[in-house]
């Protein structure tokens, strides 16, 4: 018999059954073979450590399967997916009110790696006693035999790839619905159910009474709010469908703006139904600037699992360059925040914003879809007679309200995936679906139809008219440079009949330039000739961008490749078509 102790101070017994009589025949066991030896107190499965080496086989066999299905392999990274209250699922800002959704994707490190395998078996190895007796103790699994497939996940055979996680159940490309838990590999895409979650499954062909009972239900979750129009509701329902339509319509979306004249009136209960019904990402500001919208971004595509995305409370003229790009593209491509690695990320994400008498500027207002509400009373907030609290019945009714929505899109499907044309962009083909689904379930309004959009021009469109309004009746059609545009804002010195020298205010005065540009030139101290580095990327970035019947074009470059600009009128054929 020999004595063993575990780190746990546990003494334990046992015979070691080594045919030999000396125990050399232990050197031969596998890892996992513990031929007799006692098991784990906790039940995991036995693990003997032997070289690093063997280690490195042993993982590479084993990693994405059994015990270590959990692990998938995702671009160069091998992920887990913690739900929230999981270990490894830490939120990404310290806003209290912020929410990441209910699962993420974490990248896994060697240790982590080296760990997991720790925690999962019971690793030991096999020992002599002084009289020539093996005996089990308990051992480290090495963390360099983890390094080869974090440096190679491609070379770790059982290791899955995984393309996205949805928390729903979500019709695949040919119609047919992805509804069973786990990793399906034929869309790689990972089903984490929430718990409890039951969703009655799809009818292969739903009755027409099926179709307007799904309907209703869906139309009587929002019947408290007061959609303008028809339309916006349509867009509100729309933004609910989206998320179910990643396989049939992939990205991108456009972006969907909720908003209310007034506070109080519903706007972030009514956005809290996507994200109730499908899992998603709650951001309680909008960041700050440039930069820090960027970094958002970044860590909510690579990090975060919900396909629905929030930003509440806008407030002023929401414009930015880098939320316009991503609205355009269905990859996002960065680099990832505290790593010098290269991201990149499908952006198959529902992004929306919520804000009182909402604006958006540049290019977002044709990147925007419009819901607006509005109670029609003062104090809207101390309205009573509600029938239901519309987040609370999605929280409770999610899986009739997943079914609803499901029996749309599969009609749809088995009607043939009737469309009309809605246009030739980036977005056409998932608007004509949308559209298509609700139409063909009866809905009474048009989704993205002109009438629900309350913004035809943005407010830096304005900007942009007058300016090249400005510089067209300054300059005609002639060419010109910038340093030329902005001499035509500085004053000059003139002298009378008397020959007195008196200052005369230039042609062109800075509040014709844009905003932007006209505050910059205020705040520089030799006037607007400092802006002109700006003046000519605000240039470039809307060359060939029409504002009325006005556009500016590159007319040539000068010696050290300055460029000449032009304003171009519009010119309409003789026979007055477009």
């Amino acid at each position: 018999m020999n004595v063993w102790e575990r780190d746990d101070g546990t003494v334990h017994r046992m015979e070691c059954r080594g045919d030999c009589g000396r125990g050399d025949c232990a050197d031969e066991r596998s890892p996992g073979d513990i031929s007799g030896h006692p098991a784990d107190v906790a039940g995991r499965p036995p693990l003997r450590i032997q070289s690093t080496a063997e280690m490195v086989e042993w993982l590479r066999a084993e990693i994405g399967t059994g015990r270590m299905a959990g692990m998938f392999a995702r671009g160069d990274d091998v992920v887990f997916c913690p739900r929230i209250g999981d270990d490894g699922y830490v939120k990404l800002t310290t806003v209290e009110r912020d929410e990441d959704g209910p699962a993420q994707v974490r990248p896994m490190s060697i240790s982590r790696i080296a760990s997991y395998v720790q925690l999962a078996y019971w690793c030991y190895k096999i020992v002599k006693d002084e009289d020539g007796n093996t005996f089990p103790v308990a051992a480290m699994f090495p963390s360099g035999a983890a390094r080869p497939a974090f440096d190679h996940p491609d070379k770790m055979g059982h290791l899955r790839r995984l393309r996205g996680v949805t928390h729903t159940p979500i019709p695949q490309a040919d119609g047919t619905i992805l509804d069973s838990p786990g990793y399906d590999p034929a869309t790689r895409l990972l089903y984490l159910p929430a718990p409890g979650l039951a969703v009655e499954p799809v009818p292969v062909e739903p009755t027409d009474t099926q179709v307007a009972e799904a309907l209703k239900g869906l139309r009587w979750l929002v019947k408290d709010f007061n959609f303008l129009t028809a339309h916006d509701e349509a867009n509100f329902h729309g933004a609910l469908l989206t998320p179910l339509l990643r396989e049939i319509t992939p990205p991108p979306y456009k972006l969907v703006a909720i908003g209310a004249p007034q506070p109080g009136s519903g706007k972030s209960l009514l956005a809290a139904i996507p994200r109730t019904l499908h899992g998603g990402v709650f951001r309680s500001e909008v960041p700050s600037d440039e930069a820090e919208m960027r970094k958002s971004i970044t860590s909510i595509l690579d990090i975060t699992t919900g396909p629905v995305v929030q930003l509440d409370n806008v407030s002023g003229v929401l414009r930015s360059s880098v939320l316009s790009g991503l609205l355009t593209s269905d990859v996002w491509e960065d680099r990832r925040l505290g790593s010098t690695s290269h991201l990149r990320c499908r952006n198959d994400r529902l992004w929306m914003i919520t804000g009182n008498n909402l604006t958006v500027g540049g290019d977002l207002v044709r990147r925007t879809v419009w819901c607006t509400i509005d109670p029609a009373c003062p104090n809207p907030h101390l309205r009573t007679g509600f029938d239901i609290d519309p987040r609370a019945y999605a929280a409770s009714h999610r899986g009739e309200l997943l079914h609803a929505l499901l029996v749309l899109v599969r009609h749809w499907v088995c009607r043939g995936r009737p469309t009309q044309r809605r246009g030739s962009d980036s977005y056409a083909t998932w608007i004509e679906a949308v559209a298509g689904i609700l139409t063909t379930a009866g809905h009474p309004g048009v989704f993205d139809h002109t009438d629900s959009a309350r913004q035809s021009v943005g407010h830096d469109d304005d900007e942009w008219q007058e300016f090249l309004v400005a510089i067209h009746g300054e300059f005609g059609e002639t060419s010109w440079t910038v340093k030329e545009l902005l001499g035509k804002f500085q004053p000059r010195i003139e002298a009378n009949e008397h020959g007195c020298r008196t200052e005369v205010p230039g042609p062109l005065q800075l509040d014709a330039l844009p905003t932007e540009l006209a505050e910059k030139a205020a705040r520089a101290n030799r006037g607007p000739e400092l802006i002109g580095r700006s003046l000519g990327r605000w240039l470039a970035n809307r060359e060939g961008r029409w504002a009325g019947d006005l556009t500016v074009r590159r007319a040539g470059t000068e010696r050290g490749a300055m460029i000449r600009w032009s304003i171009q009128p519009y010119q309409r054929p003789e026979d007055g078509s477009h």
